[in-house]
């Protein structure tokens, strides 16, 4: 009974959701792409990640590492290109977390950098993939005596205002979310109006996500 579909993640559902805009019903795709014949509003997470190195590095740090999730996702497959070009180009050692279990969660932040840490006594750095890692992170550098920013630097590659109320508030990339929602909407309505659904272009808008500055950088 609905006239349009604003989706933020098909999964495994790809041909299903292309059936139903085969169908009639209008759908745009928000955050992540999982088909290039739909419409999408995303942000560049390839920039995200290569900003994200730069940034840590111009603050001092040589060995920054990624927590990542499924690269088969492509907020986190666009992030690690990102994060990857930036060490190539700086000439530094790549150090990421393997990807196991649910990976958007605190406990798997926490678990992730303790296995980084183990592994890579020098890390001075940690990009988060979102808040919720970030905030894990920060509780396991604490637990292993790692002061933040002044032996590891943290910064959260999809950030929230839940950065700004932590003890030491996270350094984040944020997306425009209200702009990209917006966004997504005229889409799915330009869509809806059009007398012949057919003659509207696929569009994919990329945006920005804007280098918000706290204390755990």
């Amino acid at each position: 009974m609905v006239d349009g579909i604003l989706l933020a993640g098909t999964g495994k559902n790809k041909k299903l959701v292309r059936d139903i805009q085969v169908s009639g019903i209008p759908v745009t795709q928000v955050i992540r792409i999982q088909d290039d014949t739909l419409s999408s509003v995303t942000v560049d997470y390839v920039k995200c990640g290569y900003e994200a190195v730069t940034y840590l590095y111009g603050r001092g740090s040589l060995h920054p590492g990624l927590i990542t999730g499924s690269l088969k996702l492509s907020p986190y497959k666009f992030r690690y290109q990102g994060y990857k070009k930036a060490l190539e180009e700086l000439v530094l050692q790549e150090i990421t977390s393997e990807a196991r279990g649910f990976t958007n969660s605190l406990e798997y932040g926490y678990q992730a950098t303790l296995q980084m840490l183990k592994e890579h006594p020098e890390l001075d750095a940690i990009l988060a993939a979102m808040d919720a890692q970030g905030i894990g992170a920060m509780r396991a550098l604490k637990e292993q005596k790692k002061r933040v920013p002044r032996d590891v630097r943290g910064i959260s590659l999809t950030g929230h205002e839940l950065g700004n109320m932590l003890e030491t508030t996270m350094t984040t990339l944020e997306m425009p979310a209200r702009i990209i929602g917006r966004k997504a909407a005229q889409l799915v309505l330009e869509q809806i109006e059009a007398k012949d659904k057919a003659s509207i272009p696929i569009q994919h808008v990329v945006y920005d996500s804007a280098l918000i500055e706290r204390e755990s950088a």
